[in-house]
């Protein structure tokens, strides 16, 4: 299973309008340092503004399928509720591991 994840890599979701959150910037911060292609539907938290270099890469070739977990962040799943992009979550193989992010406490926790 590790040694796919590094194969693979992990895709993150972002809103286009909200961009990343902070928890997402720290656990892929730590995912990169462990050698873990970060892949994203966004450009998104330039990390080396010579090379243009975001820690969340869009490779518009590369397809959420093809890597080992997809992480979507709260803002995205708020944010695109009835959105076509919001359908990728029914179009994932089931071998792909979803995670959500939802750094919220008490009555704003995602429920569903």
């Amino acid at each position: 299973m590790i040694t796919e994840i590094v194969e693979k890599g992990v895709y993150f979701i972002f809103s286009p309008v909200k961009k990343c959150s902070h928890i997402s910037i720290c656990i892929a911060e730590g995912l990169k340092k462990l050698g873990i292609p970060i892949f994203s539907n966004i450009d998104c938290w330039l990390i080396d503004l010579k090379n243009q270099e975001y820690l969340f890469k869009n490779d518009r070739q590369l397809h959420p399928n093809n890597c080992a977990i997809v992480v979507a962040d709260i803002y995205f799943i708020e944010m695109t509720n009835n959105h076509p992009l919001f359908d990728l979550f029914y179009e994932l193989n089931e071998e792909v591991i979803l995670v959500i992010i939802d750094p919220n406490d008490s009555d704003h926790v995602l429920t569903g």
